[in-house]
C-alpha cells in the first residue's frame, strides 16, 4: 500500500501508473552509485536488469568506445580504421582481455600493439691508408638485440650462424676493415625485426706480406720463397701464430693470378683449400707450391672473447716483385 504525495506534500488521488524503483536507481531503473553503475549485479527489482560499462582503449590508451552491456551479455569491439591498425611502427594484434562475453562487472579492454618496425641503420666510413673504419648507428623503437657485420652483399639468412658481433661504444658500432669491398651490417631488435645495410668501402691501400705481419689476432710469418727449377714451381711457407687469447678456428687459401676478397671465402664455405680440419694449437703452418706468377690469398677465421672475426693475408709466390710488407 502506498500513499502518494507531490513534492509539496499534497496527497495525489488520481495516478494512472506507479513505477517502483530501488532507492539507489536512476529513472530508468538502473542501479547507480555516485553516477556510476553498481558492480555487484543485485538489482532489487530484477537482478538481470543491471548494466555494466565496457570501455575500449586504443594506442597509447586513447579512448575508442564505451558500451553499456546488460549483465551476462557480450560487448562488441570497435572496428579500427586503417590509421588505427598501424601507428608509428606498431601494429594492432588484438585485445586484452581477448574475450568480453558474459559481462559480470565493469570492464576495461586495451588494444595490443606490437612493434613491427625494423632497426634503423646509418653509417659512415673513416680512416685512410691500409685500413678504414665502418661506424654504424642503430636505433629502434623497443631496443636493439644484436648488430653484426659480414663482407660482401649478404642475405638475412647469412647472419643466422655467421657474422662478427659488434659492440656499441658511445652509441656507435665500429669495425675495422682492411680491403675494398661491399660490407653488410645486420641488426635485429628484441622483437626479432631485422634490417641490413650495404656499406661500400674503397680506397684502402693493399699491401702484400713478404716477411712478417702482426695484427690484433696473430703474427703472420711468410719467409722468402724458394724456387725448384727442375719442377718449375715456387714454394712459400706460411706460419700463423695466434696471440692475446685469440683462437684460430679455420684457415683456407686460394691461388690465382689475382687476389680475391674476404667475401669470396665467407659466402662459400667450400671456397679455397682448407689447411686442416682441426686447429688444436696456437700455431698453424703450411706450405704452398705453384707457378711463380700466381698470388696467394689466405683466409683466417679467429675467435676471441667469444666473438668471431676473420682476416685475409696476401702474398705472391715468387720473390721477383718488391711490393712492400
Amino acid at each position: 500500500n502506498y500513499s502518494l504525495t507531490d513534492k509539496y506534500g499534497v496527497n495525489v488521488s488520481k495516478v494512472r501508473t506507479v513505477k517502483v524503483l530501488a532507492p539507489d536507481a536512476d529513472e530508468d531503473g538502473d542501479r547507480i552509485n555516485n553516477g556510476e553503475e553498481f558492480e555487484d549485479g543485485t538489482d532489487r527489482l530484477d537482478p538481470n536488469s543491471c548494466k555494466y560499462t565496457v570501455t575500449f582503449y586504443g594506442y597509447n590508451n586513447t579512448l575508442l568506445k564505451t558500451e553499456k552491456v546488460n549483465k551476462g551479455q557480450s560487448a562488441n569491439a570497435p572496428i579500427l580504421a586503417d590509421d588505427k591498425i598501424s601507428i608509428n611502427g606498431f601494429e594492432f594484434k588484438g585485445w586484452n582481455p581477448n574475450e568480453f562475453v558474459n559481462i559480470q562487472s565493469n570492464l576495461d579492454v586495451y588494444a595490443i600493439y606490437v612493434d613491427v618496425e625494423p632497426p634503423r641503420i646509418s653509417f659512415n666510413v673513416t680512416g685512410e691508408g691500409n685500413s678504414k673504419f665502418i661506424n654504424a648507428t642503430v636505433t629502434d623503437n623497443v631496443g636493439v638485440s644484436a648488430v653484426k657485420i659480414l663482407s660482401g652483399n649478404q642475405d638475412y639468412s647469412a647472419f643466422q650462424n655467421n657474422g662478427t658481433l659488434l659492440t656499441e661504444v658511445d652509441g656507435v658500432y665500429s669495425y675495422e676493415v682492411f680491403e675494398d669491398d661491399d660490407y653488410t651490417i645486420y641488426a635485429v631488435d628484441v622483437n626479432g625485426n631485422e634490417s641490413k645495410q650495404s656499406v661500400p668501402v674503397s680506397g684502402i691501400e693493399e699491401k702484400e706480406i713478404e716477411l712478417d705481419f702482426a695484427d690484433k689476432y696473430s703474427t703472420v710469418n711468410i719467409p722468402r720463397a724458394e724456387y725448384t727449377w727442375w719442377l718449375d714451381y715456387w714454394t712459400r711457407d706460411v706460419n700463423i701464430t695466434s696471440k692475446d687469447g685469440s683462437k684460430i678456428v679455420e684457415v683456407r687459401y686460394y691461388i690465382s693470378d689475382s687476389y680475391v676478397s674476404k667475401s669470396s671465402f665467407e659466402t662459400d664455405a667450400s671456397f679455397g683449400k682448407k689447411v686442416a680440419s682441426e686447429y688444436p694449437t696456437d700455431v698453424v703452418s703450411f706450405e704452398i707450391k705453384d707457378h711463380w706468377l700466381n698470388r696467394i690469398t689466405v683466409y683466417v677465421k679467429y675467435e676471441k672473447d667469444g666473438i668471431a672475426d676473420s682476416r685475409v693475408y696476401r702474398t705472391r709466390l715468387s720473390n721477383w716483385f718488391d711490393d712492400g710488407e
